[in-house]
Parts: C-alpha cells; sequence; structure tokens
C-alpha cells in the first residue's frame, strides 16, 4: 500500500496496523474476516506497506465463493505512532470481479485509491478451481451434461433413445416409453398402437394382449 510521506519535524518511521479486513459477498456475507493485525517491521516514510509480511497474510487468502460472485474487501490501516504523525486510510468496497475470469493459475492484479487520493492498494487475486460440475468465467456455467443453469446438479447425457430439456430430465425420442425414462421400444404397427409405458396395445381382431401377433377375424362360424 502507498501512503504519504510524513510532515516536517515528524518521524521518519511508523509501524502499522490495520483493522478489520472483512471480504463479504454481494450479499454483505463475511466470507473471511481478520479483527487486527500488525506489521512485523517498521516503515519508512518513503517506503511502500507490504500488508504481506503480516503473519496472517503471509500467504494467498484462500475463501470459497457463492457461484457466479463478485466480492467486497474492506479495510482500514493506521500509524501507530500517532504522537508524531496519525493517518488513517480505508478502502471500503473495493470490487474484486471474480465472476468475469477463468479458474486458473494466472493472477490479475487490481488497485484501488482511499476516498481522499492519497493511499493506493495494490492486490492480485485469482479463480483457482470451480466447484464439481461447473466451468466458465466465474464459474458460471455447467459443465458438458450437467443441468440445470447454475445449479448443475443434475446429470443427463443424450442416448439414443432420448435427450435431455433444460432440467435435466430425460425426452423420449419417437417410439420410446415411458416418458422420464425411454427404456422401452415400441414402434406402432398395422396391428398394435402403443400406451404410456410402451406397451403393446392390439388393434381390432389382434391377439393375444401385449404382443398382438394373431389375426383373427370374427365370421359366423366362430368367436376368437
Amino acid at each position: 500500500m502507498d501512503s504519504p510521506g510524513h510532515p516536517s519535524g515528524g518521524s521518519g518511521f511508523s509501524d502499522f496496523f490495520f483493522r478489520p479486513v472483512k471480504i463479504l459477498d454481494e450479499e454483505e456475507n463475511i466470507l473471511f474476516g481478520i479483527t487486527e493485525a500488525r506489521t512485523e517491521e517498521r516503515y519508512s516514510n518513503t517506503q511502500t506497506l507490504d500488508l504481506s509480511t503480516i503473519e496472517v497474510l503471509k500467504n494467498p487468502l484462500e475463501i470459497d465463493l457463492p457461484t457466479d460472485k463478485n466480492v467486497y474487501v474492506y479495510i482500514s490501516i493506521y500509524d501507530e505512532d500517532g504522537a508524531t504523525y496519525a493517518f488513517t486510510r480505508t478502502m471500503t468496497k473495493m470490487w474484486v470481479p471474480f465472476g468475469s475470469i477463468h479458474a486458473g493459475t494466472g493472477w490479475t492484479k487490481e488497485s484501488y485509491s482511499s476516498s481522499d487520493g492519497e493511499a493506493t492498494l495494490f492486490f492480485k487475486y485469482r479463480l483457482l478451481e470451480c466447484d464439481s460440475h461447473f466451468t466458465g468465467y466465474g464459474c458460471n456455467s455447467c459443465r458438458t451434461n450437467y443441468y440445470p443453469k447454475r445449479e448443475c446438479t443434475v446429470l443427463c447425457e443424450d442416448t439414443s433413445s432420448s435427450t435431455c430439456n433444460e432440467e435435466g430430465g430425460k425426452v423420449c425420442k419417437a417410439n420410446y416409453y415411458p416418458e422420464g425414462e425411454c427404456t422401452v421400444l415400441c414402434d406402432e404397427t398395422s396391428s398394435y398402437t402403443c400406451n404410456n409405458e410402451g406397451g403393446k396395445v392390439c388393434k381390432a381382431n389382434y391377439y393375444p394382449e401385449g404382443e398382438c401377433t394373431v389375426l383373427c377375424d370374427e365370421t359366423s362360424s366362430y368367436t376368437c
């Protein structure tokens, strides 16, 4: 973090602490938070304050994000040497657009300035991986054969007997039954039609029921 120099006559070095650091989702739910932490070395008025030297920030923060959501970062930096020089720099609602990047190992760099324009925070972020069954920018798309959109909880693969609707339900192709399963092939012929379960329904004079392989026309001399 870049900060302004100390005024004439002030101390040439300062210790800094920050409180709090919060990472929130778009609904203001806290995904990560630090109440207070301090730098482990003194900084001159010509140096950039490196927050990564603080123990809790030495390694990249890893948080779980809701799918297709951005997050916001809140942070306030304070000068510990308040007797000679005091300043507070607050960054509020810094937008981190996870919803617009692909998962991967590369870092994206951003910077935000305080409201008075006298301090700038530099940070890097990356989207490491998507939850199972998700892909795309911000992990906002379903992987192939997963439905419905933005949920991606149902696996449905097109087959020779069925396709898939937007909810991941099976849609039977012609002559396959029952709806939603599509496991029975029934082709209507001159001797039978098909019911909703894929069973044969004999047309007039065809027997036996369910097979419809025998034609028997009743006459004056016999019945069937």
